[in-house]
């Protein structure tokens, strides 16, 4: 992840924010409306999910060293576990959330470059974790001067659990869905063909079956009652402003 976001800084000067995203995510706005929403926002904001409660750290065993040697050999492998663990760092708090996260451009430079040595400091010690990106970006987040106050607390998705069943009941419709969509905008982990998809394709993004959003292309809305008609992205940006 570092990795790619060093090149995103090598290849374009324009963008704001790093997302990460898997081939499960899928969005509940579209891409226009998201760019429209973020627009209102300041450019310095990183919304990830994230804790330093004791039993999340044990939950997630942040004291075991482990060692994957898939990061150095072309075959598949065990990862290794070692019988000894390590202690809990005191010169920094560790933090740890979810992996899913939107980061800001001057946050991954600071990343990137590593100028306070934190971000070098930590990389070290997280490369013998077992999910190293469910703890890294959040430690030196909350660790920072700089950026401690620019974290709104949330990830954005939405984990699909029970509402999945009430899918395939075809109990879901258009109010249970702009409220999942009041609080993100994407929701995970989705297979291909999922009956939550086409949900969220004819009931949110107004779109038939397998083509692309109705709405046409980077449309500006004119006035604020035509803006009301999208009330998924009207309560998406003002959540967001309550922060």
């Amino acid at each position: 992840m570092l990795h790619a976001g060093a090149l995103l800084l090598e290849l374009s000067t324009t963008w704001d924010w790093f997302i990460t995203l898997s081939t499960s995510d899928y969005p509940l706005f579209t891409q226009d409306d998201i760019l429209y929403a973020l627009k209102f926002l300041p450019r310095d904001l990183n919304f990830v999910y994230y804790t330093n409660s004791t039993a999340w750290k044990k939950r997630h065993n942040v004291s075991q060293i482990v060692v994957g040697s898939n990061l150095y050999l072309k075959e598949k492998s065990p990862i290794l576990y070692a019988a000894e663990t390590r202690k809990i760092p005191e010169a920094f708090q560790i933090f740890g959330g979810s992996p899913w996260m939107m980061l800001s451009r001057a946050f991954i430079e600071h990343c990137v470059n590593g100028w306070d040595n934190l971000p070098r400091k930590l990389l070290m010690y997280f490369t013998n974790s077992l999910f190293p990106l469910e703890f890294y970006f959040h430690t030196i987040l909350c660790n920072t001067l700089e950026f401690r106050n620019t974290t709104i607390n949330t990830d954005l998705r939405y984990i699909v659990k029970d509402i999945a069943i009430e899918v395939e009941r075809h109990a879901i419709n258009v109010s249970s869905l702009e409220e999942l969509s009041s609080r993100a905008i994407f929701v995970r982990p989705l297979r291909e063909n999922d009956p939550m998809m086409l949900a969220i394709d004819k009931y949110i993004l107004k779109r038939p079956p397998n083509q692309g959003s109705a709405r046409k292309m980077v449309r500006p809305w004119r006035n604020e009652r035509e803006l009301k008609k999208s009330k998924c992205l009207w309560r998406f940006v003002f959540d967001l402003g309550r922060h």
